[in-house]
Order: structure tokens, then sequence, then C-alpha cells
């Protein structure tokens, strides 16, 4: 249910229409009509006019949470700052670096797939050109996507440093009200259980909670902040940490095996069908074969997840890695069907 939702209920609960709940309220009919419409938000002196007279609780007026029983609890912690453009500046640099430091050593290790390749050269040039052109076309997305997520990210920080944001920290759940010239733009609430992870990310704290971020600035944090306590002791949080030992061993050997399980599989199934690297392929199965290695790598990830370790680098790969081996073995097959009906095979 929206917030407009909310409101047009709790107005027909108490029988009023838009007209009667505007003039208590000192606006238009028109104003709350796009209350209720969610075209608007209500102004902060609006919602606690509101508050008074639906006879509930602002957090009950934006979040549908039930809090009846203590409608005017006290926060326990209360922050109200705005972002300066350092802030913002150290954000996105926080934000992007390890972005672009993923992308740098995933190019190293296509690099590595492409020169293997053509020092191999297995098959024939259209196979090289066909393997090389889904090198580049994996290159060309992860950059892409950097940048993508690089300007996402640039725009969101822009738009921080013209927004209030207030932070109250309850016994069981926190608050964040984001204003702009006095007038709401969001809100949320979410209890400590919907936290997923609490982590340093400079100057702030952050906390991953429902799908969204929250930045606490450390300076404003007591020592003995809720915050803290949550980050050390509650079990529900979910710390990825880097796999150690054996767990590293595997994660790291599976993903290079994923990344070169392709060319390897072209040049195994060249030389078992007839011995010579420039003859067409016709064993397609022994590259189908191949797919194990990045499910394997696909698999392992899951694992890694569950064990609390990070798992995404396992589980990309295994993805991409799984559908290109399977497409050349499709291509492979295709080509095998050409060549047994007389076809000649295209070549570059």
């Amino acid at each position: 249910m929206t917030v407009g939702e909310r409101l047009q209920q709790y107005r027909k609960n108490l029988g009023l229409s838009q007209e009667e709940l505007g003039q208590r309220l000192l606006v238009s009919r028109q104003t709350v009509s796009q209350w209720e419409t969610d075209q608007t938000m209500p102004t902060l002196d609006n919602l606690m006019r509101l508050k008074e007279v639906f006879g509930v609780s602002i957090d009950a007026i934006l979040s549908g949470e039930n809090t009846a029983d203590a409608p005017d609890e006290a926060p326990l912690e209360s922050y109200r700052f705005e972002y300066s453009e350092k802030d913002t500046k150290d954000i996105l640099r926080y934000s992007v670096h390890p972005l672009f430091m993923r992308l740098f050593r995933m190019i190293i290790l296509y690099a590595i797939a492409a020169f293997f390749v053509l020092m191999l050269q297995p098959i024939n040039r259209s196979i090289n050109a066909v393997v090389i052109f889904f090198l580049g076309i994996l290159v060309l997305i992860s950059v892409f996507r950097a940048l993508a997520m690089r300007k996402a990210i640039k725009r969101s920080c822009d738009g921080m440093r013209f927004r209030t944001y207030q932070y109250d920290l309850f016994r069981d759940r926190f608050s964040v009200r984001i204003t702009f010239d006095g007038q709401l733009v969001s809100y949320y609430l979410r209890s400590f259980e919907q936290i997923e992870r609490i982590s340093d990310a400079g100057m702030f704290l952050m906390v991953q909670a429902d799908r969204a971020s929250f930045l606490f600035r450390k300076s404003d944090l007591p020592e003995d902040s809720i915050l803290y306590h949550l980050q050390q002791h509650k079990p529900y949080i979910k710390q990825y940490v880097p796999p150690v030992g054996t767990w590293k061993v595997v994660s790291s050997l599976l993903f290079v095996l994923s990344i070169v399980a392709q060319p390897i599989s072209m040049v195994l199934s060249a030389y078992i069908s007839s011995g010579a690297a420039d003859s067409p392929v016709r064993n397609w199965w022994i590259i189908a074969l191949f797919t194990i290695i990045p499910i394997a790598s696909l698999v392992y990830g899951i694992v890694l997840k569950k064990k609390g370790f990070l798992y995404k680098k396992n589980i990309i790969v295994g993805i991409i890695m799984t559908i290109i081996i399977a497409t050349m073995a499709v291509v492979v097959m295709i080509s095998q069907y050409i060549i047994g009906n007389g076809l000649a095979p295209l070549t570059f």
C-alpha cells in the first residue's frame, strides 16, 4: 500500500471528504487529492497535522508500520546533516575505485585468454575470429557497465548535496527522512532484522538493508552507537569476506579455468578429431563437455555465498562462460553439419 492509499484509508475511516480534510489542514482539496494519488508528498508540517487528525504516528502514515503502541517513542540516537562537496567526492571515489579495479582485472584476464587463443591457433581463422569476437564483446560489456555505474553513482552523489538527512535510531529499527527545501522527498523505515550488511566506507559507515544503502558519518556516531553493536554482534548481518585457505585456492582456480576453458576445448577438439590444429572440428561434444568447468564455478560461488565468503566473481564467470562455450558447441555442430553435406566452411 502506498502513502497515498494509506492517507485515503485513514480519511475514509474518519468519514471525511477531501474537502473537509483540506479545511482541517488549511490546504486545498486539490492538494489532498495529489497526496492520495501519490503525485506529491505532504511536507513535514502537514505530516504533523495529519498525525494529529488521524491519531497515528508519522511512521504509520509513511511506511504502514504499526507503531500505535508507542507512537511518541523517542529515538535513542538522532543525526541530522547535509553532505558537503568533499563528502560526495569521497563517496564517489570510494565507490568507483573498487569498481574499476575489478574491471582492470577482468580486462587482463580477457587479454590473456585472447593471447592464448592466438598463440595456439586452434582450428582455423574463422573459429579464432569468433573466439576473439566473443572476448571483445565481454570487454565492451564490462567497460560500458562500469561507466554506466559510475555515471549513476555520480548523479546520486551530486543530488545528495542539496538535501537534508535525518536519521533516527530506535530500539529495534531506524528511520531516514530526506528533505529538500523543507519538503519530504523520501522516507525509509527499516527494522534491524532487515539489515544485510554494515561496512566501513571511508569517513562513513554504510548500512545495507532491504536493497537500499544508508551512510552514517562516523564522526557523528558515539563509540557505543547501536550500529557498532549491530556490526559486531548480530549474527543475521551478512559479512561477506574474501575466501581463505583452500576456499580461496579453489575459487581462484575455477575462475581462471572458466576463462580459458573455451579455447582449450577448441584445441582438444581439433587435435582429437584429426591430429592437426588446422583441421575442421568434428567432435563438438568435446567442447560441450567443457561447460562442466564454468558450471562448477557457478555452483562453487553459491556454496561460497552460503559460507559467508565473497562469491560474485565465480557466479558471474560461471554464467557467462557457460553461455559462451555452449554457443560455440552449437556453432561447431552446425559447421560439422555443413562439412558433412559437402558445403565449404566459412573462411576469412
